[in-house]
């Protein structure tokens, strides 16, 4: 579990600014898909995307701060009970905007999006207890899709690399432009969200030292350091460049992410990491901006 904030500014920035900007980054990446290969942008995946996203992981990071409420609660520090009513709010909100969007699309489109939602939202859920031997002898261990090693890294590579177009052509009736080619965008897509992932937009590399400690089975532990997760994420960038050196625009996102998977670590500030989770969001506005001049 993530160590509680202490202030109420950290926690705001746990529960509301950072599912706030990677809704952001969402909506970028839904029109993005949705112009580049079908030629227009539709208001209802585009909606349904994005706020299934905010769910799935502002519901993650509010369930992990149910210590901190409690406290809170004990304390009646007001400050920090009024965050959490204003996250509890947005999560509502968004599930209004999830649920008239569906109603909108196709039955397809419902079981696309419970695929994607409901890992998300069983990600911290004890599924089934294991036996496990331990020093005293034969113990009950729960099973959680977040402890298995290397899991966070392929369920956001899968769900957000891979799961947009699906949603997406289940409501468009429009044929593919193949201004680029889905399935091309696709795996680098998802190459790069799992590269993210691996340390980057999951604060991994950030808590390193404490998810050492609690002996979670982050990439950077199961590597040992950061500067190895550092080397796994350049040399995976550097392999889709030599794949993709004729598009400027892969070339620069991997470039992007290079350069900023050497620029944090333990110590930067969150802000730096939202800006990596938003790697695709400058090459996608130059795209538009592009196609605009056009």
């Amino acid at each position: 579990m993530a160590p509680a904030p202490s202030t109420a500014q950290e926690i705001r920035t746990r529960l509301i600014a950072e599912p706030f900007w990677l809704q952001v980054c969402s909506f970028v990446i839904a029109v993005f898909t949705s112009h580049s290969t079908f030629g227009t942008v539709d208001w209802r995946p585009v909606v349904v995307l994005c706020s299934a996203d905010y769910i799935g992981y502002g519901l993650d990071h509010y369930l992990d701060q149910a210590p901190v409420y409690a406290q809170a609660r004990e304390l009646d520090d007001r400050d920090v009970l009024s965050v959490f009513s204003r996250a509890r709010i947005y999560l509502i909100l968004n599930a209004a905007a999830l649920l008239i969007g569906l109603l909108c699309c196709p039955p397809s489109t419902w079981v696309l999006v419970a695929c994607i939602l409901v890992p998300a939202l069983l990600w911290n859920t004890p599924l089934f207890d294991w036996p496990a031997v331990t020093s005293i002898g034969d113990a009950k261990r729960s099973f959680v899709l977040k402890r298995v090693p290397v899991m966070k890294a392929v369920f956001v590579g899968v769900i957000r690399g891979s799961g947009f177009f699906p949603v997406i052509w289940s409501v468009m009736s429009a044929p593919v432009s193949r201004t680029w080619d889905p399935v091309r965008l696709m795996v680098w897509s998802t190459i790069n969200w799992t590269c993210m992932s691996v340390s980057l937009i999951t604060h991994d590399m950030r808590d390193f030292e404490e998810d050492k400690t609690a002996r979670i089975p982050t990439i950077p532990v199961l590597l040992g350091s950061v500067y190895g997760a550092r080397m796994l994420i350049t040399a995976v960038q550097l392999a889709v460049l030599m794949a993709c050196s004729n598009d400027l625009y892969i070339v620069s996102c991997s470039l992007w992410i290079i350069t900023l998977a050497w620029r944090v670590d333990e110590q930067s500030p969150r802000w730096l990491f939202i800006c990596i989770s938003h790697a695709h969001t400058p090459i996608f506005l130059v795209y538009g901006l592009v196609q605009w001049h056009r």
